[in-house]
């Protein structure tokens, strides 16, 4: 026998480090220990600067974090859950929602933000159609237990009921509007992997949760700059200021312009409500107003809906946040009615 051979035979294969595995978890116990830290000081963005990191730089290296880091983290952690959920989840059909309310329901339970929700579209876009997608999709970041706490303590029962009524209205009304204007136009695929190709299907990658879960980051990366971007343009700019400066009342026009300042607006896990809290105490803000702008805030955002754009097309996008604002705009001018 060769000898060079049987030395090469008896050396130890070189162990590869699971990089993009020690990353994903490294990511998720980064969020975990952020949320709990957040919570357990009442940090949100009204009271940011006592946070230690918020304290420890400069506001424009906060912001990036902010804005470019922190909106990475969360898509990724966003599209593991996705991907986790097509690869285990998905063979038990029980578990899954099969209808709008149930995927409402399950999405009120979740706390997560949109941008961490909308990966969910590319994992189910084969096993729920088009509407449960979408309800999902907005119930996630409108509702959760800590949000219908906060809600009832903070703003009181009136607020905390048609939270959960508008958020309702919004997700179910949404969702069917956006599959029939997929039906009516006949739009082609929806999601990142449009079609089966060799570069992404069949491969090993793709068949390890956290292979693919970096492919589908990396197919949307720009998507998540562009939407990190505009973000960080929308905090300088502050839209939120605008309202402080408005003649707070109840006519239609401060109702009209609340809810498309909302729209652009990173408001998540709560914080609108403590933004409104003082508006409806000293000055003359409508609850139909206040419900209206905690909607658009909290449903859509300026980095959610570049993000939208990736995996529904320009179009069912447009759609999803004409039908967000519309439905919003009615149900707030039924709650200043009655």
């Amino acid at each position: 026998m060769n000898p060079h051979r049987t030395a090469a035979l008896s050396l130890p294969k070189k162990s590869s480090i699971p990089i993009g595995k020690i990353a994903i978890w490294a990511i998720i116990l980064i969020l975990t220990a952020d949320a709990i830290y957040s919570a357990w000081n009442g940090i949100n963005l009204q009271t940011r600067q006592n946070c230690l990191i918020y304290q420890s730089m400069p506001r424009w290296m906060f912001l990036i974090n902010e804005y470019l880091v922190e909106l990475f983290m969360v898509v990724v952690v966003g599209a593991f859950i996705a991907t986790v959920l097509e690869k285990y989840f998905a063979r038990f059909r029980r578990l899954m929602p099969k209808n709008q309310i149930m995927a409402f329901i399950y999405a009120s339970i979740i706390p997560v933000c949109s941008c961490s929700a909308i990966p969910i579209i590319e994992s189910m876009k084969k096993k729920l159609n088009l509407r449960t997608l979408i309800t999902f999709v907005l119930a996630a970041p409108l509702l959760n237990p800590y949000i219908i706490v906060l809600s009832y303590s903070v703003l009181g029962v009136r607020y905390g009921t048609y939270r959960i009524l508008g958020s309702f209205l919004v997700s179910m009304i949404t969702g069917i509007a956006v599959e029939w204007v997929h039906k009516r136009n006949g739009s082609p695929e929806i999601g990142v992997y449009k079609s089966c190709q060799p570069s992404h299907c069949g491969t090993r990658a793709a068949k390890d949760i956290y292979g693919k879960t970096w492919q589908m980051v990396a197919k949307i990366a720009p998507y998540i700059l562009v939407a990190g971007i505009l973000g960080l343009a929308f905090e300088i700019i502050g839209p939120v200021k605008l309202i402080e400066k408005m003649p707070l009342n109840g006519s239609f026009t401060t109702l009209l312009l609340i809810t498309l300042i909302g729209v652009p607006i990173y408001f998540c896990n709560g914080a609108d409500i403590f933004f409104l809290a003082p508006l409806l105490q000293y000055t003359d803000l409508g609850l139909g107003s206040a419900v209206s702008f905690s909607l658009t805030s909290t449903a859509i955002c300026a980095s959610s809906i570049v993000m939208l754009s990736k995996f529904l097309g320009r179009r069912l996008t447009f759609s999803l946040v004409a039908s967000v604002i519309l439905i919003t705009l009615s149900f707030s001018l039924l709650i200043d009615w009655i």
